[in-house]
């Protein structure tokens, strides 16, 4: 979502606007950018984070960009994006589970 979004942007985002966006903290993304930063560094593209400007996705080479995008939309049903469906799936644990469930385990389902 952040890679595609930062593509259709074009331009310097705020942390604050993709935040909002995902639907988690600015630390949040700037984690996440870290994050998608160490997958690209075998290509010649990269997220730039400047201070006062914002976030910007640069894109060196298109064919090595299309192939790291296409790897993040196999696995993009195994994320849960928003707080609904974060919720919605604590809940459906502690429902199914039916047991004494330690806070811990809510913390580590939301990642």
């Amino acid at each position: 979502m952040i890679l595609k979004y930062l593509k259709e942007a074009g331009e310097y985002v705020t942390s604050k606007s993709l935040s909002a966006l995902c639907n988690v903290s600015t630390k949040t993304i700037l984690k996440d950018i870290k994050l998608i930063n160490d997958d690209m560094k075998v290509t010649a593209n990269y997220i730039e984070v400047k201070p006062s400007h914002g976030i910007k996705l640069i894109i060196n080479n298109d064919e090595e960009f299309i192939n790291l995008s296409d790897s993040y939309r196999s696995f993009q049903d195994y994320f849960v994006l928003s707080v609904n469906e974060r919720e919605d799936r604590i809940k459906k644990y502690l429902i199914e589970k039916n047991d004494w469930v330690k806070s811990e385990m809510s913390a580590k389902m939301t990642k």
